[in-house]
This record gives C-alpha cells, structure tokens and sequence, in this order.
C-alpha cells in the first residue's frame, strides 16, 4: 500500500501543492509513484528534483508540475536518448516541443556553450514553453514558432486542441494556418554546420520531415536523431516503415528499437563516429 507523506516536499510547500498532490495520489496514481521517484520537493517557489542522481531546480505553474515531470519517468526518457545522451557544448533540436519537458532537460545537458532550438506551432504550446524558456532564464534555447516539413511556406491545416504534436491536432474543426520549414532550409539559414543530436516527436509528419532533411542526413550534417516513428500513417501501417524505407534510400545508418509504453517504436539514427 502507498505510503502519503508530506515530508519529501517540505520546506516550502503550499496549500495549491498540497491539493494537487493529494488529486494525483488519489486519482493518478502512476503520476504520484513518479513524483516520488524523481525526489520532488518545492523550495522558495522552485521544483526540484533528482534525474539519474542530479539535481534541478525548475519555475513553473503548479497546476503543470506533474504532468511536466512525468516525461523524465516514462518510456519517452529512455527511448530518446537510447543512442545518444546530449552532453555539454552539443547543438541539438526539440521538434514538437509540446510542455518543453526534453526542452528544459535538453538545455540543462547542454550547458552555456549549447544550443537548443525548439520548434512548436501551435500557439498554446509555444507559450508555455516561451514562459518555461523565460522563467528559468534558459539563455541557450532558441524557439522557432514554426513546424518542420519537407518545404518551407504556409500550411493549413483543421482541428483544434492543444497536443505536442503536429498533425493529429488538425483533424476536423476550425481552420489552422501555421509557417512550417524544411530542417534543410533552416540549416542553410542558419549556417549550421553540425547538429549533434534530434529529437522528433510530430505525428504523422515523419516523412516530410525526412523528405525535408535529406541533404542535412546525406552531408553528415546531422550525427544522431531520435524519431518517433510510432505513430499510424493508416490503420495498417506505422510511421517507421516508410521511415526506414526512405533511410535506406539515403544510404544512412539506422534502426527502429520496439520500446512498448507511450513511445512503442522509435528509429534512430547514428552517423557519430565518436
């Protein structure tokens, strides 16, 4: 049986904390088991908590906290830094950036001579992760208000919601038109020479995104990248064979890892010789 203590989060918490733990515990259980594993504790109006031993001090609204948290306890974690784990000075890419959970950690990994670039269109995303960005003065994070695709322009797309995601939010409903970027114009624009790391979670758009990127992936631009490649182009097919189809085309290595969970198959690729 769980045990409820109040112990692990003090000194400094408040009655909204309070509140919100006892929802989870009672309610989310597998949230409030993640909250305790991640050694949470609120101190001066700061999260903190531990990820593989180190500690974070994190700035957000408290009604966000465990749902934030939750993406450093779950398949997510493991399966996206499976092949690589950013290190200090890298330059890597959060495309869907969603709550900014990989963005926040990303930038931590990185340090003052990284770089982060995070690319979110939909408007309600992009401003928490603007309010993330700013309240925790993550000074390397570059954020582009824009999806990646295989060209450069405007798209419309029909929905509403608010995902981290990028095509299942259009589905049916009111019109969307958001600026989308191919990841190879943006490289030219940007005069970036090496991406050390990506991670990519923008359903159902993988193979633009790739159809977008093959000069960066055939130069060596890119040296490793993490795709979410579960999700279902129809209901036959997953994202990861049309993936793997168009890597091999590339003449690139690659393989697709079956996780299970919230992330089930993840294709990696690894063109870091290090």
């Amino acid at each position: 049986m769980k045990t409820f203590s109040f112990m692990s989060i003090v000194p400094g918490f408040r009655l909204k904390q309070i509140l919100h733990m006892l929802y989870y515990f009672f309610f989310k259980p597998s949230l409030y088991d993640s909250f305790l594993k991640l050694n949470v504790r609120f101190n001066d109006g700061l999260v903190v908590f531990k990820i593989y031993g180190i500690e974070y001090s994190l700035k957000i609204k408290t009604c966000m906290t465990f749902h934030f948290l939750s993406y450093y306890l779950n398949t997510e974690m493991l399966a996206y830094f499976h092949n690589y784990m950013p290190k200090s000075g890298d330059i890597v890419f959060d495309l869907g950036g969603y709550m900014g959970a990989f963005t926040f950690y990303m930038s931590k990994l990185v340090g003052d001579k990284g770089r982060v670039y995070t690319f979110e269109p939909n408007p309600e995303n992009y401003l928490i992760i603007q309010n993330i960005i700013d309240d925790n003065k993550l000074t390397n994070v570059v954020l582009i208000k824009k999806g990646i695709f295989n060209k450069t322009g405007n798209l419309e797309f029909y929905g509403s919601g608010s995902s981290g995601n990028f095509v299942n939010i259009y589905n049916e409903g009111r019109n969307n038109t958001f600026e989308v970027i191919s990841l190879d114009d943006f490289v030219r624009q940007y005069s970036i020479n090496s991406i050390n790391y990506i991670k990519s979670d923008i359903e159902s758009a993988e193979i633009q995104l790739l159809e977008g990127a093959k000069e960066s992936i055939k130069k060596g631009v890119v040296k490793n990248w993490a795709i979410a490649s579960y999700h279902r182009l129809t209901n036959e097919k997953r994202a990861y064979i049309d993936c793997e189809k168009i890597l091999k085309d590339y003449n690139v290595d690659f393989k697709t890892k079956f996780w299970g969970g919230t992330t089930p198959f993840v294709t990696y690729i690894r063109q870091d010789k290090q």
